[in-house]
């Protein structure tokens, strides 16, 4: 089990697309190298913080809208 979850971390490490977690508040858990890097945040200044205040505004409530989705279990 152990090293299923190191393969998948080395995985997602690797991969250049940006995958970011959040638990179900919205808080972000989880964020890979590619996604700190669009804007240089440090781990630190993520990890913890809501997910929509990283949304431009415009795509906020697409984003909610999308969310709640998710979370009915409908996507």
């Amino acid at each position: 089990m152990q090293e299923s979850k190191e393969s998948s971390a080395d995985l997602i490490a690797i991969i250049p697309d940006f995958v970011v977690n959040a638990a179900a508040d919205g808080r972000i858990m989880f964020i890979n190298e590619n996604a700190l890097g669009i804007r240089s945040y440090e781990r630190a200044e993520i990890i913890g913080k809501e997910l929509i205040h990283f949304v431009a505004p415009k795509d906020r409530q697409i984003e909610i809208e999308n969310s709640m989705f998710m979370l009915e279990c409908k996507l």
